[in-house]
């Protein structure tokens, strides 16, 4: 298939099996719901800060302020704590749900029928491995991001494709990284382009809707997330031979 019809063919799976949307949208409520937490901790210290520095700072001896700091300082590492720990347990969560999604879209294609419960189960022994290869994949994109790292770029856009190789063939760390690698190699433009596709959709939206509603330009890059994985998807089964 060329490019564009990989693309029109994830968009169909998707339109005819609405479930497959499932996974990410239960992720992006939590993320919803955890980053609205975390904004109203915020927003409460940032009151407390504001009356400790306008009102009691210029009054305190030295030792005063150290002390009362010496007070505020287990919270507020406590609390970053909690929201990495928070944090992880999305990713986390997003690479089952990431998972799910080629799962269910393989099936998809086979024309099977293939609930959440199904999809959880066919990758429910991979998830060790599964997290491994999506962290190694994931240093590598946002440390490209960081960097503005064309090298890293492409080293990401080669390992791009492991996970579909852990779910739909069944292989290891070595060999999933490999196998995504050789696929890559010989369709690295396309592979390139839908992975730029997405990722400049889903910024665009959190952009839109920065000055809107935060936090729902992050669920909907979720969403564009789920098309990424299934064209991804159907462009590795078409391609892999």
């Amino acid at each position: 298939m060329k490019l564009g019809e990989i693309l029109g063919k994830s968009v169909d799976v998707i339109a005819k099996r609405p479930v497959i949307l499932v996974p990410l949208l239960i992720v992006a409520i939590i993320n919803v719901i955890a980053t609205l937490a975390q904004i109203g901790w915020a927003l409460s210290w940032s009151q407390y800060f504001g009356q400790f520095a306008t009102q009691k700072w210029e009054a305190m001896r030295p030792e005063q302020a150290m002390q009362m700091w010496s007070q505020i300082f287990p919270g507020l590492a406590g609390a970053a704590l909690v929201g990495f720990a928070v944090n992880v347990i999305i990713w986390v969560l997003a690479v089952i749900a990431f998972s799910m999604v080629i799962a269910m879209t393989v099936a998809a294609l086979q024309e099977k029928q293939m609930g959440l419960s199904e999809a959880f189960s066919s990758i429910s022994g991979k998830i060790l491995l599964l997290i491994i290869v999506s962290l190694i994949v994931t240093v590598l994109k946002y440390g490209g991001i960081c960097t503005v790292c064309i090298v890293t770029f492409i080293v990401w856009t080669f390992f791009s494709l492991a996970r579909q190789g852990i779910v739909i063939d069944n292989l290891g760390f070595v060999d999933s990284l490999s196998k995504s690698f050789n696929v890559v190699r010989n369709n690295f433009l396309d592979v390139f382009l839908v992975l730029l596709l997405f990722f400049v959709v889903k910024i665009l939206l959190m952009l839109i809707f920065l000055w809107l509603v935060p936090v729902l330009g992050v669920a909907l890059g979720y969403i564009v997330d789920t098309f990424s994985v299934a064209a991804l998807t159907v462009l590795y089964i078409d391609r892999k031979t």
